[in-house]
């Protein structure tokens, strides 16, 4: 039967420090062909069990029109290749609205796509803080100039939000969607003194909401050098990781390893 037409699709955040074998987890181990939109120059360069091929953002819509046996195993849309950086003597926020363009328009595209051609089983998001950079270049574009950037209570809440409508769009696509995050630990429980580890998106009610949209928001770090996946909230020693959970599957350990067989291997054998 094909991908399209199972029960329900994963619909992931995971969040956790960098070099935390995020990217990787998801690319060795979850479904294939697979969609990775990548923000981080090098993100991909982790994975080794599996061929990686990159595209220009242009080149999505070549990759929508193929069926799923011609396409490789993840096709990585390298959007970090659309402006290529330099150092100015400007001290000001970099002016870059091409790379947010073509964000836009990939998004557009897939969910634009009827339910029944979509080739790929699963789209990563791959860089929330990266994304969320290049939305801030974007933004002197629309506004008028850098001017607005100086504050950030004039755009937090604007670019984070937009990034939640950006997730919540991918969650709507007919296959499994899985979105990785840096965490942010700048609040402290003045009673416990533990140092709560949230989403790393702008915005005081956008990073309370963002864990509302998954169902499932997992937590990854090392330990002793390996990376562990934790499902429940305070199950990592030293942290207090709020609002983690999985709707589904039921029943989770509250640590596992992070891959696609250790979490899912009871919905999808």
């Amino acid at each position: 039967m094909p991908f399209l037409y199972q029960s329900r699709f994963i619909r992931e955040l995971r969040m956790g420090p960098p070099k935390t074998y995020k990217t990787g987890s998801i690319c060795e181990t979850y479904p294939t062909p697979m969609l990775v939109l990548q923000f981080d120059s090098g993100g991909c360069d982790v994975v080794v069990k599996r061929p990686v091929t990159r595209f220009h953002p242009d080149k999505l819509k070549e990759l929508l029109l193929k069926p799923s046996s011609e396409l490789p195993p993840i096709c990585e849309i390298a959007y970090y290749e659309v402006v290529k950086p330099q150092i100015t003597d400007d001290w000001k926020p970099q002016r870059n609205s091409a790379t947010f363009k073509h964000v836009m328009w990939n998004i557009n595209q897939l969910a634009q796509t009827p339910v029944d051609k979509l080739p790929f089983k699963l789209v990563f998001l791959d860089g929330l803080s990266r994304l969320q950079e290049f939305m801030l270049q974007y933004m002197p574009e629309t506004t008028g100039g850098t001017g607005q950037l100086e504050d950030a209570r004039k755009w937090a809440f604007s670019v984070g939000s937009k990034a939640m409508q950006i997730i919540s769009t991918l969650y709507s696509l007919p296959c499994h969607v899985v979105v990785s995050c840096h965490i942010d630990d700048a609040e402290k429980n003045p009673v416990t003194e533990k140092v709560i580890s949230m989403p790393l998106i702008y915005g005081s009610r956008p990073k309370a909401e963002l864990g509302g949209l998954p169902s499932q928001f997992f937590y990854q770090k090392l330990l002793v050098g390996k990376p562990r996946l934790f499902t429940r909230d305070n199950a990592a020693a030293s942290d207090y990781i709020k609002g983690i959970g999985a709707r589904w599957p039921v029943n989770l350990p509250a640590e596992l390893d992070p891959t696609f067989q250790a979490v899912y291997e009871t919905e999808y054998k």
